[in-house]
């Protein structure tokens, strides 16, 4: 459901030339409402009215809020969709960053990287899925050696953890086909 709104907000959005604006504002109130349960509560309450969310929103944010977003909330709050803002600014996000050429990957590693090992690293995946690639890093030491790096749906695993992983699955695998062939 966030799609269709995310994607006729982009639609406008780009329309407009505004997308950078709406991504912006829409980035402020996602992380307000992550800051400040007691908006968010405001924002997804039954009781009060679009228009009353939308007066909060406008005395909150005023005039750092693009006309077109400001809109765009006022019509998610007549549809019951408060809940939706943060899921619609990620995704709206996603969808500005790839319009640019950029892609944002999250790489998990058991230690952390050195700088320019990092940088020689996203320089490679940007070569890789010719996109400008930036990295989030996060330090999982279950991990215990290597990294392994989520691009959208996709998991390159290239960790001791994924290796010893597949290994006991393939174990397993011929473990259960030895027994059921002594079974016959």
């Amino acid at each position: 459901m966030t799609n269709r709104y995310t994607e006729g907000l982009y639609r406008a959005a780009r329309a407009q030339h505004k997308v950078a604006k709406v991504d912006d504002g829409l980035r402020l109130i996602a992380d307000v409402l992550e800051q400040n349960s007691e908006l968010e509560g405001i924002l997804q309450h039954p009781v009060i009215s679009p228009q009353q969310k939308a007066g909060v929103i406008q005395s909150v944010f005023g005039e750092d809020l693009d006309p077109l977003l400001t809109r765009f909330l006022r019509l998610l709050f007549e549809r019951g969709r408060s809940a939706y803002i943060g899921a619609i600014a990620r995704r709206f996000h996603e969808l500005a960053e790839e319009a640019e050429g950029r892609v944002r990957v999250r790489i998990e590693t058991a230690m952390p990287i050195p700088e320019p090992r990092l940088r020689a690293l996203e320089d490679a995946l940007s070569q890789r899925l010719q996109k400008q690639v930036r990295a989030d890093i996060a330090i999982v030491p279950d991990l215990i050696a290597g990294i392994r790096i989520h691009v959208g749906h996709r998991v390159l695993d290239a960790t001791v953890k994924g290796a010893l992983d597949q290994f006991a699955e393939r174990l397993g695998r011929v473990a259960s086909a030895q027994r059921k062939a002594e079974a016959e």
